[in-house]
Order: C-alpha cells, then sequence, then structure tokens
C-alpha cells in the first residue's frame, strides 16, 4: 500500500484526505503489528532457555565472545528492521494529524449542525473537534467507555489538541476521565468516562 508521505501536498477535497488518511491508518496499524511481533521475539527467552537478547541487550558472553545460544544474524536482521519502522511509524504519525484537521474542518455533518450545537452551549468555539476515531478494537478501554468509530474528540480530559492525547494516556493509566465526544447525526455533544489501562 502507497501511501503520499510528502508533508507538502495537501489534499484539496474532503474525499481525497478521507482516502489517504484510510491508507495512512492502515500503514500505521500494519506497522505497529510487526514491531510487536519483533518486540515479542526479541524479548522472549532464546529455543535453548538463554536469556533473551531483548531489543538492545548486548550479544555477547561474559568472556566477550558472540553468544552461542543466539541467532545473531536474525538478531540484527530485528533489530534492524526495528528501526526502520520506527521510522516509518515517526513519518505516518505526522501524516495523520496532517490529514486529521483537513478532514474534520471539512467534516459536513459537524459543519451543518454547528449552529445548532452553539445555540444550545453543547461545543462552544473554543472545543472543535481535533481527532476522529478511526478504530476501536472490542474490549479495549475506548470500546468500554463507548466509543465508535466516527466520533470526533472535542475534549480528551484537559487535552484539546492531537500531540497532547499520548503523553496525557500515559499520565493517567487506571485512571478515570472525561471525554467529550461529538457525534456526528448525533442530537449534541456528550462526555464519556474513559479509563486507559494497559492490555
Amino acid at each position: 500500500m502507497v501511501v503520499n508521505m510528502d508533508v507538502d501536498d495537501i489534499p484539496e477535497t474532503k474525499s481525497e484526505a478521507k482516502i489517504e488518511l484510510d491508507k495512512a491508518m492502515k500503514v500505521r496499524e500494519n506497522l505497529e503489528a510487526e514491531a510487536e511481533a519483533i518486540e515479542s521475539e526479541l524479548k522472549n527467552p532464546t529455543p535453548q532457555g538463554g536469556k533473551p537478547p531483548g531489543v538492545n541487550g548486548s550479544l555477547v558472553d561474559n568472556e566477550g565472545f558472540p553468544r552461542a545460544d543466539v541467532d545473531l544474524y536474525r538478531v540484527r536482521h530485528l533489530r534492524n528492521r526495528l528501526a526502520h519502522i520506527q521510522t516509518d511509524h515517526k513519518k505516518i504519525m505526522q501524516r495523520i494529524e496532517q490529514l486529521l484537521p483537513i478532514l474534520l474542518s471539512t467534516t459536513d455533518s459537524y459543519e451543518q449542525n454547528e449552529e445548532y450545537h452553539q445555540g444550545n452551549t453543547a461545543v462552544t468555539s473554543e472545543e472543535r473537534p481535533f481527532a476522529s476515531i478511526t478504530a476501536v478494537k472490542s474490549g479495549s478501554p475506548a470500546d468500554q467507555a463507548g466509543l465508535i468509530v466516527g466520533d470526533l474528540l472535542v475534549r480528551y480530559g484537559d487535552i484539546t489538541d492531537f500531540n497532547g492525547i499520548a503523553p496525557f494516556t500515559q499520565r493517567h493509566l487506571n485512571e478515570a476521565f472525561l471525554v467529550k465526544v461529538f457525534r456526528p447525526n448525533f442530537p449534541r455533544a456528550f462526555t464519556l468516562e474513559v479509563r486507559p489501562r494497559a492490555w
């Protein structure tokens, strides 16, 4: 799957942005799944029951010789691939962050209902959507909170920008906080309680 990573190439229409975003999200999911598999292999004991080589662990024994219980070629290959994945993941996240505001700024259902929502003080001018829910895995904290694909985040705890989501989540693992959501075709914005956790 080819994703346009040129940050200077801005989609001109909502449909173009949606196509690019869908591609980027799929690539991100694939990269994360591959990285998870690599890290799992590197962090598990060797077939001989030896110490896991790890992502950055030493590949020599106590006497300075290459470890005999490790497939050195494969470990080096996996580590190299993981480094490339991390670079590609950073680039794809930058592209997603660029595409989201374009898509959200032209979300027809929000713009069509904007006057109604503001009239009911559900969404203020300072509380425009800044992120869109594009995937919700069954049993995840988002799923248990009631978030669904297509929801637009207006406020995430006290965060109102996309870049703040991940750091805020890490600081509040296993803590409940409120998320304000605009759901297209729903009469007004509402709040949900989210409790992020490792899963």
